[in-house]
């Protein structure tokens, strides 16, 4: 066994043949320079990486395995021993892997794997190459819940470098389910399928799991933020199989642990509203991601290949240095913050700029969810909020995608009025001519608006606009009512909805929010009050 000193767990032990065939690995070994979080503007310790974090899902995973088989036996469930070895061995390879496609900069580069020349789903199947997996993971897609594209390019990976450890196809579709979080779909109830959907629910569901589990811990231990005190070892010890009346196995939790899971979900909650939805750290979430935009597009300029990519990830093929052509562009292999960061230094652009100055950031205008509800949902009240998050998501995309700077400013505003005498001149069908004209026309009032307030309260015509998501508690999540909580006394089991009351959460009528953000002028201050009022009248108008 190899130790890892951590500073959560104490010492974390893997077997020597782990270490040596995985974790010692150049493709393991590149999540040491993938920052874990996007806190660093607001939480200069959060240095921690994806490669420690691994480490600590791995070892969540093993205990809260023991626990679930410790209760298979207990209660003589019956499933084999071979069955349960092998899949408890495909599962903790998961944990130790679930992150290893993940992209540079925490999840601010993820979807840019959303390539049509990666077409991540289709490879992910057919590196399965499993029937039963194609099929059930079609109907996720069709209805909407695919997972994350960093856990399907970690499974990709994963499939891909270490396919010497499946033995079959089965075990790849497990590998990539318990990553991806694609259940069986088990109409027969066959309880080696609901032990695999144990497992796949330990690594990645919505309410509670190891990756969340670690994440949680370690994020607040870094960055010295006081959130609620989690008893994992508590937490872990309570997980169980339990077979209903009916047969059916499902992932419960001993009744000693219901103050624990409250306190998981307090804090997510508490670091999702006050840490991941701070407004500096969602600006830099944008300049990061408008720099990546740039970097990846520079990099197929200059080698005709897609900088976000499974070949990115992995080490170079050409090992012999001799063969390199030194005239050629160098490709890129083992892709990581540190490449980021060298193009960006290359590049030298604005957002670049602002990304390594402090000197050169932006303010917002407001500075919370709150804030914005009194300066801007106030004004436009019930009757506008339909049309605000309408113009406000063409707004957003036209900033991205179309205009030649993605800011609000003359460049944007100039491009808009070109574009809008173009539609008036052109040879368009009366319907998709009105249509273009009606969306620029729109979008040139929301540029003239800003142009107003940058007039009125003297700050420069140039801003930052961001889309942001109002805060949900994960107390309203459908699957965590569910959560089985097994009494021993009793022998049985309980919905969490049905022995807690912490789910009376308001429903979120309005969903959406933006913040805008400028660059300070130390000769005024602005009226926060007269801009909301300003940006009501553009829509209500």
């Amino acid at each position: 066994m190899k130790k890892f000193k951590d500073p959560i767990y104490g010492y974390i032990e893997i077997d020597n043949d782990i270490v040596e065939k995985i974790i010692d690995t150049s493709e393991f070994q590149r999540l040491r320079y993938i920052r874990q979080t996007s806190y660093l503007p607001v939480y200069p310790a959060a240095l921690h990486n994806r490669f420690v974090h691994s480490l600590g899902v791995y070892f969540l995973g093993c205990q809260a395995l023991e626990s679930i088989n410790r209760s298979i036996e207990d209660f003589k469930i019956n499933i084999t021993e071979e069955k349960i070895k092998r899949a408890g061995q495909i599962f903790t390879l998961a944990c130790l892997l679930h992150d290893v496609g993940h992209a540079p900069f925490s999840h601010s580069g993820e979807n840019f794997y959303l390539s049509e020349e990666n077409n991540l789903y289709n490879t992910l199947i057919e590196s399965v190459d499993d029937d039963t997996f194609k099929n059930e993971v079609s109907e996720y897609h069709y209805l909407r819940e695919p997972a994350a594209p960093h856990e399907i390019m970690s499974a990709i990976v994963g499939l891909k470098r270490f396919s010497h450890l499946f033995s079959s196809n089965e075990e790849k579709s497990l590998f990539s389910r318990c990553i991806t979080g694609y259940k069986f779909k088990n109409e027969n109830n066959d309880l080696n399928l609901s032990y695999y959907n144990i497992l796949i629910s330990l690594l990645n569901s919505s309410a509670i799991d190891v990756d969340r589990l670690d994440y949680l811990i370690r994020d607040a231990f870094v960055m010295g933020y006081n959130s609620i005190s989690i008893d994992y070892k508590r937490l872990i010890d309570s997980v169980m199989a339990y077979e209903d009346s009916k047969g059916h196995l499902n992932l419960a939790f001993n009744k000693s642990a219901l103050s624990i899971i409250e306190n998981v979900i307090y804090a997510h909650d508490s670091e999702r509203k006050w840490v991941q939805n701070h407004p500096i750290i969602i600006y830099e979430t944008f300049l990061v991601q408008q720099i990546i935009k740039d970097v990846a597009s520079f990099y197929k300029t200059k080698t005709e290949k897609e900088l976000f990519s499974y070949d990115s990830l992995i080490p170079t093929k050409n090992e012999n240095s001799e063969e390199s052509n030194y005239d050629a562009y160098p490709s890129v292999s083992l892709l990581c913050d540190d490449d980021i960061i060298f193009f960006a230094k290359v590049l030298n652009n604005s957002f670049c700029r602002e990304l390594f100055d402090r000197n050169l950031r932006r303010h917002p205008i407001w500075k919370s969810e709150s804030e914005y509800k009194v300066l801007v949902d106030y004004y436009v009240g019930k009757e506008g909020y339909n049309d605000l998050v309408f113009q406000m998501e063409i707004l957003d995309k036209f900033l991205r995608e179309e205009s030649p700077s993605h800011l609000i400013d003359n460049k944007s505003l100039d491009y808009c009025k070109k574009q809008l005498d173009e539609c008036k001149n052109s040879d368009l069908d009366n319907r998709n001519k009105d249509n273009m004209i009606q969306r620029y026309t729109l979008l040139e009032n929301w540029l003239k608006c800003f142009e107003k307030i940058s007039a009125e309260q003297n700050i420069d015509f140039n801003f930052i606009f961001v889309q942001a998501s109002n805060f949900s508690s994960s107390f309203a999540k459908e699957d965590l009512k569910e959560f089985q909580i097994f009494f021993p006394n009793h022998h049985c089991a309980y919905k969490l909805n049905d022995l807690i009351e912490l789910f009376s959460v308001n429903k979120i009528s309005r969903k959406k929010f933006f913040y805008v953000y400028y660059f300070k002028n130390p000769d005024s201050k602005p009226d926060v009050k007269a801009i909301g009022k300003e940006i009501a009248k553009t829509i209500l108008n």
